[in-house]
């Protein structure tokens, strides 16, 4: 590396520019630069920039507005109020026409009367039917239908009294009847059950070859008797019929007689063997029949005395004693009367609601003022239009003197950084902010659910603020009122912090 070395002389102006002082707008330009620099960062440090969230409000008095709304159908009567009158708490309004509602009250009132006088009228038939005695009179032009009912009363027990004695003889043939029946029932039942006892004695005597009924016994000892007699027949025949058989053999063995013959001699001797055999299984078949048959009669019998023994009893639960048949019909008569004073004790309710109903629609047919304060018209009446019920008339808005609210419809998206206290900044549409400024209040209430806007379908809470100011100053000096209804835009301060700390977390110095 090579060092170059200049003489001195040869520098001309060196010495000029070290020892020249600066240009004087230099420096006060450096001083100017520093001080705004200076008093930049001063303000980014004190000043404060604000997040906010947009919402749409509504000025509101601070006394709530009343809305006349109509709850009587009917023909208006008069009217007596118009557009932006002033109004005192109690003014008559409107009146609606109150003839039919008049006439519905008298026919209402007529009614009562009738169920209370009706009701009376059963009580005493009661105490008449306790006491045995009609207390009705019969000159008496509101007692003399229950004077003949407790007539007919009477009447009907005479005609019961007839009746359960005729009913009584009834019962008390078709009880000797149903005795009589019983008792040949037994008689039946005892015949059928010796006839089986003879039966199987029958058929034992059968088993054993030995008649074991007594002489006296005349039917079922002459069967035996048959039977003996008959079998003993069958056994001669079968006898000679097995020896013409064996002395057949003999003459066919000497060439007597043709094998035919033999053959034929042979069938006879075993048709007797069968017919014996045949009537001996038919008649202990038959035996065992007339057992089946007379053990069927026994349970016949049976069925018809325990039928007849029902019967019997029948009769004698059904012969109630004349006093509890009286007593019955009384007591009868006496629910009747319960029944019917019950159904007319909630009729009796009934109309008296409906009355109540009628008289409160009387008093509503004059519509009053319930607040002072200016009439804001909704809908147009004149005397004699029909106007429904639940239609909203005008409203009743508190005087301007009173202090004012807005009330607030907040984004459901945003509603999560709105709280209680925070500050609001109002730009009214009416009032632009470039000459009259804004107004600020402060968030007092907010709604635990959201709405739905019908029209639009989005959702939004409703907040409820204050207003500090009721006028408004341009700076022109002009000064104008905030009247109910405007609609303002509204700034809801949700935070705030330095201008110097939101410009270090732009540049990500901070975070």
């Amino acid at each position: 590396m090579r060092a170059y070395i200049q003489d001195l002389k040869d520098i001309t102006d060196s010495r000029e520019m070290l020892e020249a002082k600066p240009h004087f707008f230099l420096t006060w330009f450096a001083y100017i630069l520093t001080g705004i620099l200076i008093i930049t960062l001063i303000w980014a440090y004190f000043g404060e920039i604000e997040d906010y969230t947009k919402a749409i409000g509504t000025v509101r008095p601070g006394e709530r507005i009343s809305t006349i709304r109509n709850t009587v159908s009917g023909r208006v009567d008069e009217v007596y109020f118009e557009q932006g009158m002033r109004v005192k708490e109690g003014d008559v309004l409107y009146t609606i026409e109150i003839d039919v509602l008049i006439a519905e009250k008298e026919q209402l009132e007529r009614k009562i009367d009738r169920l209370e006088k009706e009701n009376s009228n059963l009580l005493k038939l009661k105490k008449s039917i306790m006491e045995n005695q009609n207390l009705f009179s019969s000159e008496d032009a509101d007692e003399i239908d229950f004077y003949n009912r407790y007539r007919k009363y009477e009447t009907d027990r005479l005609v019961s009294i007839e009746q359960y004695e005729s009913q009584r003889a009834d019962m008390a043939q078709f009880k000797n009847e149903s005795s009589v029946n019983l008792k040949l029932s037994q008689k039946r039942l005892d015949e059928e059950k010796e006839r089986l006892e003879k039966y199987k004695l029958l058929e034992k005597s059968i088993g054993e070859n030995k008649n074991l009924f007594e002489p006296n016994d005349v039917e079922f000892y002459t069967l035996y008797t048959e039977y003996e007699t008959k079998v003993k027949q069958l056994e001669m025949q079968k006898d000679q019929k097995s020896n013409n058989y064996k002395k057949m053999e003999e003459l066919y063995e000497v060439g007597g007689i043709s094998q035919k013959d033999l053959e034929d001699a042979k069938n006879q001797m075993e048709l007797a063997a069968i017919d014996l055999d045949r009537y001996n299984k038919e008649y202990i078949l038959n035996i065992k029949s007339n057992i089946r048959q007379t053990t069927q009669n026994i349970e016949e019998a049976k069925a018809v005395m325990e039928k007849s023994g029902l019967a019997t009893q029948m009769y004698d639960d059904k012969l109630i004693d004349k006093e509890l048949v009286l007593e019955k019909m009384k007591i009868d008569m006496l629910v009747q009367i319960e029944d019917q004073l019950s159904i007319n004790r909630n009729n009796l309710d009934n109309a008296k609601l409906s009355l109540r109903n009628i008289e409160i629609n009387i008093d509503n047919s004059t519509i009053k003022a319930p607040i002072d304060g200016i009439v804001n018209v909704y809908l147009e009446i004149n005397k004699g239009d029909f106007i429904q019920g639940g239609l909203e008339i005008a409203t009743i808005v508190p005087d301007v003197s009173t202090e004012y609210r807005v009330q607030l419809m907040v984004p459901n998206e945003s509603i999560a950084e709105v709280e209680l206290g925070q500050k609001i900044k109002y730009h009214f549409h009416a009032l632009p902010f470039r000459e009259y400024g804004e107004a600020e209040g402060i968030v007092r209430k907010i709604s635990n659910d959201s709405r739905i806007d019908s029209e639009t379908g989005v959702s939004y809470y409703v907040v409820e603020a204050t207003l500090e100011q009721t006028k408004m100053e341009s700076y022109k000096g002009d000064v104008r009122e905030i009247k109910a209804g405007m609609v303002c835009e509204a700034r809801i301060v949700t935070k705030s912090r330095s201008i110097l700390k939101w410009f270090l977390e732009k540049i990500n110095v901070k975070n």
